[in-house]
């Protein structure tokens, strides 16, 4: 359950394992949070007993610490700006109604389009509430940030892959191509955004078939 960062691990559907193929079971989801949930606690405690974790790391996690203390510290000092609910609903919306199952490309470049609107008045959220004790708003506030992260890599993976597979129905591209996408999407973010690359895919005993049904 290792991911490429040293000490993170990984469970469940935000994992790659393949363990379900690109389309899995209803219900298979929860079976695989509890079986690779207790390999990553296992792996993870290892890494940490075997001394991984006092490998110059805790420098950094102070140093990141900080960076979310301050930023915390400035988010109060502010007496007015942008609702951070209102913010979420209008994601939850968007990608809804733009990159629900049923997709295009115009829809979905749509979304690339909301989803930047939405970071520009991000900069600009604070914290309604007084109390910053167990405060939900706050935990929103920053979750949110990467909520913009993950729905803009949905979004331009979705938009790239040019065929219908599973539950990604391009009603712009509705036949399955396994000739050109029987491989996995990855991305990885950098200072310019996520960055798009491809792994391909080891078929082994059982080779993907066309769902019918």
């Amino acid at each position: 359950c290792a991911s490429p960062v040293p000490g993170f691990y990984a469970a469940g559907e935000c994992a790659c394992y393949s363990v379900h193929g690109a389309n899995r079971l209803g219900g298979n989801s929860l079976l695989d949070a509890i079986v690779f949930g207790k390999i990553a606690g296992r792996s993870a405690s290892a890494f940490v007993l075997g001394g991984g974790a006092s490998d110059g790391h805790e420098r950094e996690v102070a140093s990141e610490s900080q960076k979310l203390y301050s930023r915390v510290k400035n988010l109060r000092e502010l007496i007015a700006g942008k609702n951070v609910y209102s913010l979420l609903n209008r994601l939850k919306a968007l990608m809804s109604e733009k990159a629900g199952v049923f997709r295009t490309a115009s829809a979905l470049e749509q979304a690339l389009d909301g989803i930047a609107e939405l970071r520009e008045e991000y900069k600009r959220v604070f914290i309604f509430g007084s109390c910053i004790r167990y405060c939900q708003e706050l935990v929103t506030l920053i979750e949110f940030d990467h909520m913009l992260d993950v729905a803009e890599v949905i979004v331009k993976g979705a938009l790239l892959r040019q065929e219908t597979r599973g539950s990604h129905f391009r009603t712009d591209f509705n036949k399955r191509n396994d000739e050109t996408w029987l491989k996995h999407t990855l991305m990885t973010w950098t200072e310019k955004g996520p960055e798009v690359t491809y792994r391909s895919l080891n078929v082994d005993k059982y080779k993907p078939q066309e769902r019918k049904y």
